[in-house]
């Protein structure tokens, strides 16, 4: 049996981990008529345990890092969100001479 090292495979890169989840995905459920046509029906009986285990420890990662990912987007979003509201609440409190000063700032950087 080939010695796996854990750490090289929670290192590696999102599209080699997809890669690795598609292909032994792929070798571990197509039906066997197909595994037979790719010549791998030995080496699906003599590495399917290292075969589920890669398969089953690439997709957790892949789908940890996809919840991380779109946790991280939510939140972004909502933390901009909230910094324009409270830019807005701060325009709102300004005075007429501080706002009159924004404004010619902001007419100034317009036509240069």
């Amino acid at each position: 049996m080939p010695k796996i090292d854990i750490k090289e495979l929670l290192t590696l890169p999102p599209k080699i981990l997809a890669a690795l989840a598609v292909g032994t995905g792929l070798i571990l459920f197509l039906p066997n008529d197909i595994i037979d046509k790719l010549y791998l029906v030995l080496f699906k009986e003599k590495f399917g345990f290292v075969l589920g285990i890669t398969f089953t420890v690439s997709v957790s990662i892949l789908l940890m890092s996809a919840i991380v990912f779109i946790i991280n987007s939510i939140l972004s979003s909502w933390l901009s969100k909230k910094r324009i509201q409270q830019y807005k609440q701060n325009l709102f409190k300004l005075n007429m001479y501080e706002k009159s000063i924004i404004a010619a700032l902001s007419e100034r950087q317009i036509t240069h």
